[in-house]
């Protein structure tokens, strides 16, 4: 691998956001949609490329002795029961020595996305094992051969050299979106493979855990998914299937903070930032809403700290409230890094 470039002022915060210069960004995303424009076959070459590039190869990703889990829902409860197993003998026997797990999204911190024995790599190991990567990669792009990856295809190569360099040997991997060329697929012998269509109806544990307790919905989606479809979901769990109302219905953006900031992990420059301001999505999601069911009181609110302070104000009111936060783990990884800092 090529020397790493000595920079001791290169810190943690400066790894997330180069990290963040390599999100595809929404102007390329929307003209990707109009074109109909999917990754081509060479997909997979790329990522082998790139792992000659950190001077591995395809075959010393066997070492790690990874199960590969893929499928449409429940990919990541799998590899958590995956790692708990694993975990349990290694609490017993020591074996296996370390254990690396790979999952995405992440819901505070980009490092819950690289485990070694359950917990997150630490800031350091994170910003060391990132320039490394990213000084191989660059060096080999001063030389004319080629881009870099994008985001998810560089967290997994820089998981992979994580795992090898701090000798993993067992690891889980979860794929990304999945199908042939999903770049956990440079995978060359995994040790086992789960295929998993598993769901999860929290909506319904939502409804159980307290009836006694009115509801309240937070909610985004802003990506492709169709949002409205969704919300006919949740009203027909909650409403027909659990017979629960939800008395405050609130839409809004995934930025954090009212100061419209959001943690670097956070940063998601895939949505125009014009929809944030003008929050059409927000206000079409609502009256989607309203006309499932009138009754309820429903907020378009521009930040998640907004939401968060309309049912704080309910609270101190002396309405105890069941909320239910769904859509979007950048709206859930929000919601916990606001309440993080109040708590802090």
């Amino acid at each position: 691998m090529p020397a790493v470039r000595e920079d001791t002022r290169r810190t943690y915060e400066d790894a997330i956001n180069l990290l963040n210069s390599t999100q595809s960004g929404h102007k390329a995303l929307e003209e990707r949609r109009r074109h109909g424009q999917k990754l081509d076959g060479g997909a997979l070459k790329q990522m082998e490329y790139w792992l000659r590039c950190l001077s591995y190869a395809p075959r010393d990703l066997n070492r790690m002795n990874i199960v590969h889990v893929a499928g449409t829902k429940g990919k990541g409860t799998t590899c958590a029961y995956t790692n708990s197993i694993l975990q349990s003998f290694h609490n017993e026997s020591s074996a296996p020595r370390k254990i690396g797990l790979y999952t995405s999204p992440h819901l505070v911190s980009v490092r819950e996305r690289i485990r070694i024995n359950s917990e997150p790599i630490s800031e350091e190991l994170f910003t060391q094992y990132f320039f490394e990567v990213w000084d191989a990669l660059s060096a080999k792009q001063e030389l004319g051969c080629g881009e870099k990856p994008t985001y998810f295809r560089f967290l997994t190569l820089m998981s992979f050299h994580v795992f090898m360099r701090e000798y993993v040997n067992a690891a889980i991997y979860e794929v990304g979106v999945g199908g042939e060329l999903d770049s956990t697929n440079v995978i060359d012998q995994p040790v086992a493979v789960a295929i998993t269509t598993l769901g999860i109806d929290h909506v319904q544990t939502l409804a159980t855990r307290n009836s006694s307790l009115p509801c309240a919905l937070i909610f985004n989606q802003q990506s492709t998914r169709d949002a409205h479809a969704l919300l006919k979901v949740v009203h027909e769990s909650m409403y027909k299937t659990n017979k629960t109302r939800f008395r405050y219905v609130l839409f809004c953006t995934n930025v954090t903070f009212k100061t419209r900031q959001s943690k670097s992990d956070l940063a998601n420059f895939n949505v125009n930032p014009a929809d944030l301001k003008t929050l059409q999505a927000q206000k079409e999601m609502a009256e989607t809403w309203r006309r499932l069911d009138p009754v309820a009181r429903v907020l378009v609110v521009p930040t998640i700290e907004d939401s968060a302070d309309f049912m704080q104000n309910i609270g101190c009111a002396g309405t105890e409230m069941n909320v239910l936060v769904t859509g979007s783990f950048y709206l859930v990884g929000g919601l916990l890094s606001l309440l993080e800092n109040t708590v802090s």
